[in-house]
């Protein structure tokens, strides 16, 4: 895929049912943005194609509970009283 870099993203969330990662590169939408859970089945896994630039993103949980990563080095206030993990 040309112009766009590979990001994996990790959740470790044992007791999820399902996770997805919505954001500003898909305009908060889940749907074609769930996570698999890898074979030991604590962790979920995505890999993102996307252009170089800064999105802000965060993890849904079970449909309805938003977690911004805790793995992310930077996060930013989301306007809402919760914060969003930044790429």
């Amino acid at each position: 895929m040309t112009g766009r870099v590979p990001v994996v993203l990790n959740l470790r969330m044992p007791d999820a049912r399902s996770v997805a990662v919505v954001g500003t590169f898909n305009d908060w939408r889940a749907s074609g943005y769930e996570m698999h859970r890898g074979s030991e089945g604590s962790v979920w896994t995505v890999t993102l194609w996307l252009p170089e630039g800064r999105y802000e993103y965060a993890f849904l949980v079970d449909g309805g509970i938003t977690v911004a990563d805790p793995l992310a080095p930077l996060h930013q206030d989301d306007g809402f009283g919760s914060q969003n993990a930044v790429l």
